[in-house]
This record gives structure tokens, sequence and C-alpha cells, in this order.
């Protein structure tokens, strides 16, 4: 139906309501030339009334049919690879800001056609919301802080040697800041809102100026920076002389500022004081790559062919190097193949959801901001490359996979991570899991992605940080012989920069182990894989 076609129902409904209306006081209209006349003045003054009507509505879908053509493109350039233009923090900010403002524009532009609205709301519910928004905005918030990022490089869509092919506005720098606020991270706030001003003074008109200059004053103010608080003020109160907050906060800063700007605080420094040593070790490691090997661990270090005196293995031997020697550390390589891989990620895509942990006190599970990123598990039963991988780490490990948990698939998007933690647990109680299969014994990670930048996984008390290589596994035991958790197991995923992160998880448990991996008579026996 065209929009001529649309509108004459209309104008002929408002015709009716007319002539009904100017009907009940006049009658007789063709015995007076006179009111016949009248008559065509006022269908004059209808006809300009519905032509206004048809104007507007034509606005609106000009409005319409221009987001719709600015999301195509978009989509298109998107789906010639996906996991690149997903794989860019900025990229991945845009979709869910685009997916959630435009559809409240689209609401509104299509409320008067049922239809459309009707299926525009059902979309509405399956689509990000605010709070998604925000939670790429603390992604961003994260790599900057880990990887020491400039905000400015990220806002023109640079993420080191990587393009995102578009920018921020100011109107995005602006909320990122202002989610930097609500986590009091006012330093990365600042940075934040001083790039959003920039953006305006150059003419991006998405966001009102004077209100990112009194929250980058607040900013400011928490820093200890009363001498800048109180120029910006100065600058607001220019333009607004008249309003009364505005000028009770230059006086309130002007004041702070007389008294003296002791309080100033480095950046470092505020990091510094928010942070254990752990996070910042954890931090460091990620953004360096972990530290350069001791000469003495080095060369205790090799590569070798590896077999396990299985029969299977002797006639098709892994590759297998060492990368910490205590506790030891090490990869096989080409473990997995690329046709197993997409099976595991097409069998664990459905059932993807946030990944929990367990409260520590409580033993509940529970979302947490240093655990991010998305999992499902699959049972041997599901599949039978599943049941093959199984085997295969029991060929591989010497370990029963009869008190292994089911295999653990993770996906880590833009600043996806896991901060340090240990795979034994610390708690005093033991799950209901545990009093049935005991601690976790041993851990096979797979990597089934290769990672365009970050993403490795950190061990800090070897300070060595392992890259993602798709089709290797790294191996390593939890517990001493002895069967205390090894606190030097402590380990951590770095977020992903830029790319996308699928790892795989398999966690052995030490009942049925007691022939596979008998205790050693000195409890002091070292972590070794063989």
């Amino acid at each position: 139906m065209t929009i001529r076609e649309q509108y004459i129902p209309m104008m002929l409904r408002v015709l009716l309501v007319y002539f009904c209306l100017v009907g009940s006081s006049l009658a007789d209209w063709y015995s007076s030339i006179g009111l016949m006349e009248e008559l065509l003045h006022r269908e004059l003054d209808l006809l300009s009334y519905v032509k206004e009507y048809i104007s507007e509505e034509e606005r609106k879908l000009s409005q319409v049919k221009s987001v719709v053509d600015g999301v195509s493109g978009e989509v298109e350039e998107a789906l010639t690879d996906v996991e690149e233009y997903l794989g860019h923090p900025v990229n991945q900010y845009a979709l869910l800001k685009r997916l959630n403002l435009e559809f409240e524009m689209m609401d509104q532009l299509t409320e008067k056609n049922d239809a459309i609205l009707e299926q525009v709301l059902e979309a509405r519910d399956e689509f990000p919301n605010e709070n998604d928004l925000k939670g790429s905005a603390k992604a961003i918030l994260r790599l900057q802080k880990t990887y020491k990022l400039d905000a400015n490089q990220i806002a023109a869509g640079v993420i080191k040697d990587s393009y995102s092919g578009r920018s921020l506005s100011a109107d995005d720098c602006y909320k990122i800041g202002l989610v930097a606020c609500d986590n009091k991270d006012y330093q990365y706030c600042a940075s934040w809102l001083e790039e959003a001003y920039t953006r305006i003074m150059g003419g991006d008109a998405s966001c009102e100026w004077s209100i990112v200059l009194r929250y980058l004053a607040s900013a400011y103010h928490e820093l200890g920076k009363f001498d800048d608080a109180v120029v910006i003020f100065a600058e607001v109160t220019k333009h607004k002389p008249y309003d009364i907050a505005i000028r009770a906060n230059y006086e309130y800063y002007k004041d702070l500022s007389e008294q003296g700007n002791t309080n100033a605080k480095d950046f470092d420094d505020v990091e510094m004081e928010e942070q254990d040593e752990g996070l910042n070790l954890y931090e460091r490691l990620c953004r360096e790559g972990g530290d350069d090997l001791p000469k003495h661990v080095q060369k205790q270090l090799k590569c070798y062919y590896w077999n396990n005196n299985n029969p299977y293995l002797r006639l098709q031997r892994l590759k297998m190097e060492e990368l910490w020697n205590s506790p030891h550390i090490v990869r096989f390589y080409d473990i997995i193949s690329d046709k197993e891989i997409e099976v595991i990620k097409n069998l664990s895509k459905p059932n993807l959801d946030r990944a929990t942990v367990h409260d520590p006190s409580t033993g509940a599970l529970e979302n947490v901001e240093y655990r991010v990123s998305k999992t499902a598990w699959l049972e041997d039963s599901d599949h039978e490359i599943v049941r093959r991988v199984s085997e295969r780490i029991s060929m591989v490990t010497g370990l029963s996979m009869t008190t292994s948990e089911s295999l653990q698939i993770s996906n880590y998007g833009v600043g996806g991570q896991y901060e340090p933690h240990t795979d034994f647990s610390l708690r005093k109680k033991k799950s209901s899991i545990e009093n049935k299969l005991g601690h976790r014994i041993a851990t096979v990670l797979f990597y089934l992605s290769n990672v365009e930048q970050g993403g490795a996984t950190v061990f800090l008390d070897a300070k060595i940080a392992v890259y993602p290589i798709k089709g290797s596994a790294v191996f390593w035991y939890n517990l001493y012989p002895s069967g205390e958790g090894d606190g030097r197991t402590v380990h951590a995923a770095c977020p992903v920069l830029t790319g996308v992160k699928w790892v795989a998880n398999k966690w052995i448990h030490e009942y049925e182990q007691e022939l596979r991996r008998p205790c050693k008579l000195d409890e002091n026996a070292d972590n070794r894989t063989f």
C-alpha cells in the first residue's frame, strides 16, 4: 500500500467529522451561493490541515527510513566478518546503543501503526537494555584500566593497532564517563568527560556541554583538583549566570581552592590505593605479557613428544611444551581439531549463560564483576566428539574421568575476564560436589580460538602469561600429591582487548585417582605432571 493510499481513508474520516460538526449549525447549503462560497473556504482550510498531517507523517517515515538505511549498512558490514566486527569494543558498544536507543525511537515513530508496533515491541523484549549498554561501558573501562589505554584513542576507534572503522560520539563519551563515576573511578570518569567536552567543542552536538562540565567538575572535586573545578564552574557561570545551583557550586569549589589544593592525587596513586597487590600484579602481567623466565628455570623447561605410555598416543604422539617447572604447567599442541572445536562451539551456543562463582561464605552461585563471560556445560552423552575429548584427556593425563565434571565451554567477549582465583576450593566447608568427588585435583584448559589482542591466562606465582593458541590445551595439578591445595596455581583470564575468546575447561576431581596419582610419602613432594 502506498503512502497516498494509507492517508486517503484518514482524510475521509477527518472530512466526515468536519461535515458532521458544521452540519449541526448550518443546513441547506445549496440554497445560497454565499454559503457555498464559505464552504469552499472551509474545505480549503480543512485540506491544509490534512496536508500538514501528511507532511508530519511523511517526516516520521523519512526518519524511520533514515534509521533503517543506516542500520542496514552497518549490519551488512558486520556480517562480512561477525567475529572481527564484534571483537572490537567500539563496535560492540555501538551495536548495543543502537539496539537500545533506536528501538525506543522506532517505538515512537511507529506508534500509529499497530501491526508494526506490535512486531517492534516483541523484538524489543529480546534485545539489549540499558544495563547491557552500561555493561559494555564497564568493559571499555576495564580494558582502559588493565591495558593503560587512552580515552582519546578508544573514542577514535583505535585499540593499539586495531581500528573499528568508526568513532564514539560526545554523548557516548559522556555516558561512559558517568558509568565510571558511578563506579567511583573518578580518574577515568574525568578522562572520558574531558574527551566528551573536546568533541563538543569540535562541533559534535550530541550532548549538552554544560552538563558535561558540571559532572567533570564533580570528578575533579573527588580527585582533589579544586582549582580545575573552579575554572570549569567559572566558565559555566558565564553562560548560565542566573542558575542558583551552578553559582553555589562555583562558590563552594572556590572556597576549597583558596584553602589549598593539598588533596590532589596522581593517577597512579589513585589506582594503587584502590587495588590490592594481587590485582596490580594481575593487570601488569596482562599488560606486559608476563616476566622473562629466570635462567635457572628456563634451563629446566623442555619440549617433548608425549605418549604417556599409552598405545594410542604411541602411534600419534602429542607435542608438549613445559611452561613452568614448579608447579608444573605444560601445554599440549594440536590436541583438538578444528572440526571438533566447531562442533563443541555449536553445541554450546544455544545454552550459553552468564558465568557464576560460588560465594566464599555461603557457597551459593552468583554473578560477579570479576568473572565476565558466558558458559555452557556439555555432557559426554551430548555428542560423540564430547565423549572422545574426555577419553583423550584421560589418555594424555593418565587420570580417570569417572569423577570429572562436565566439559565447561566459556565464551569471552570484549572485556571478558576472570580475575585471580584457584580452581580448588578455599572454603572450609565442602560443597556437595566436593563431598561426593573430592577437590579438583587437576585442570585441563582448551583454547578453542585464537585471540587478536589480550585474553592471556596468567599465573601470578610464576609471573607467566600463556596466550591462546587454537587447538592447544594447558594442563596443571591444583593439589600437591599430599592432597593439599597448591596456592601457587592462582591464575586469571586477562580481559579480551580485541577479538573473541573461546575456551573449554575440564576439571578432574581427586576421588578415583588413588592408583593413578598416589599420595607421596613425602608430604612436601613437588607438584609435577610426571
